[in-house]
């Protein structure tokens, strides 16, 4: 392992038993073969513990981390914590490589001396019910598709690189130098790592092959985290973006990107939000324009989304009232004279009435907020080209 051109490569390790012995005969059939094998046992409770040490007593390349559950941050950090390759690379224990992939990772990264190396990846469904999960993840990473070749890396690096962890070839010595780490507590959190990293590279090589196997399935982290209030850190990381990038970086430079990506994921991520937590978002976004970027662009869309709930509101007191109504409609209807039925029902029209008019005025306001923030968007399209054509003239 003093080899200078050791891969290591860092899987943390959860109650997956069904998917591990998959995931190791992948690894240790690489056909690069100077690599060390980091599994963090992330406080399994089933028997993930004992294949991994089975494979240990098989190849002495596989060192294993036993650890109180902390999470998937918390494992990879630790993986990071006793990491000694020259590069590094993150598998999650559902998931497979291909056997080249270590290998074509690495003759790029030493072929052209780049900060990265990005490869594609194949969305494997585990049953039919993961079926429309895996192509949501097909059509955003087909957003991103590029050809293979070399890259400087862009100033909005989410409208280029895909925001996982485990499809890439990293330099450790970037990670130690600026501690790239997972944030703890949060999902999500590959999105965070990247842009921490990415934001000190100049160049990556991007390769259009399918080299890693991703498996969907409903009972993991990114399956369940669309039920859960869980999916409201995904504001959180936005906001761990702008600091980290402001830390380093000239945030002038930055700040229409990320203003630009913070708006798509919030409006993205609003309209799967369970109505529950819908004011809850409404408040960690309010959060963000307060303490972070008060941009006019996002100060629309805040007042959109505020509209919308309150549309959302009214629905759901429309619900309530039909059902109510409908029941001492009959009880009254069949208790009462005429002359009260024909009170009972002009009020009923006259508050039905209200409703619609609530309702027609904030869909009206939704539509003049929506019609601003396109406006205000090509807007900034426009300033993002400018300053990255400046930017480009600049290095050249």
């Amino acid at each position: 392992m003093k080899n200078n051109e050791t891969v290591s490569v860092i899987i943390p390790v959860y109650n997956v038993e069904k998917y591990l012995r998959k995931c190791l005969d992948s690894i240790i059939s690489q056909t690069y073969k100077d690599i060390e094998i980091i599994c963090v046992n992330d406080g399994s409770k089933d028997n993930s513990l004992d294949i991994l040490k089975e494979y240990e007593q098989k190849d002495e390349r596989i060192k294993i981390i036993d650890k109180p559950n902390g999470g998937l941050s918390s494992a990879r950090n630790s993986g990071l914590d006793v990491a000694s390759g020259k590069w590094c690379y993150f598998v999650d224990s559902d998931d497979s490589i291909d056997v080249r992939t270590i290998e074509t990772c690495v003759k790029y990264m030493k072929q052209y001396d780049v900060d990265c190396v990005v490869h594609y990846f194949v969305n494997i469904p585990e049953d039919e019910s993961c079926v429309s999960m895996a192509q949501s993840t097909e059509d955003w990473l087909n957003c991103r598709k590029k050809e293979t070749g070399l890259y400087e890396v862009p100033i909005n690096i989410s409208a280029e690189i895909p925001a996982v962890a485990w499809n890439k070839l990293y330099k450790m010595e970037i990670i130690k130098k600026y501690n790239c780490r997972f944030p703890q507590g949060l999902i999500n959190e590959d999105e965070e790592f990247v842009w921490t990293y990415f934001i000190h590279c100049k160049t990556y090589y991007n390769i259009n092959d399918c080299l890693y196997f991703y498996l969907r399935r409903n009972t993991s982290i990114m399956g369940q985290r669309n039920k859960s209030v869980k999916i409201l850190d995904i504001l959180k990381i936005h906001m761990h973006i702008y600091d980290i990038v402001s830390k380093y970086k000239n945030i002038d430079e930055y700040k229409a990107a990320l203003t630009q990506n913070y708006i798509q994921t919030a409006e993205w991520l609003f309209s799967f939000t369970p109505v529950e937590y819908q004011r809850r978002f409404l408040k960690y976004m309010k959060s963000y324009i307060k303490n972070v970027n008060n941009d006019k662009q996002i100060k629309l869309l805040y007042k959109k989304l505020k509209h919308q709930v309150f549309v959302n509101k009214i629905k759901a007191i429309r619900g309530a009232y039909s059902h109510v109504i409908k029941h001492y409609k009959n009880v009254l209807y069949s208790n009462s004279k005429r002359g009260i039925k024909k009170i009972l029902n002009a009020k009923i029209k006259e508050l039905s009435a209200a409703l619609n008019d609530l309702q027609q005025n904030a869909n009206s306001k939704i539509s003049e907020l929506s019609d601003a923030m396109n406006n205000q968007q090509k807007e900034y399209k426009s300033k993002l080209e400018e300053l990255s054509n400046a930017l480009n003239v600049q290095k050249k």
